[in-house]
């Protein structure tokens, strides 16, 4: 019996700390077959812009790492 219960505290343990990932997954699970866009074009966007915002947080990281300040690193980073 306490072993039953342990597990159910566990799994509302795990959806009370998970609740946004959860939330997020299901909503995407839901409107991605809703979009109508092929597989293969939503991955090449999501690649895409992976790509553009790694470079620009990078761009973003090294000015501070080196004492510049956010404002500087923020003007290069936006550079288009």
């Amino acid at each position: 019996m306490k072993m039953k219960k342990n597990l159910r505290g566990q799994s509302s343990d795990f959806l009370q700390n998970n609740l946004v990932p959860l939330m997020f997954i299901i909503i995407c699970a839901i409107c991605i077959p809703l979009s109508d866009f092929s597989p293969s074009y939503l991955l090449n966007e999501i690649v895409t812009r992976m790509g553009r915002n790694i470079f620009l947080i990078l761009s973003l990281l090294i000015p501070i790492m080196a004492g510049m300040g956010l404002n500087f690193g923020m003007t290069l980073g936006r550079w288009p």
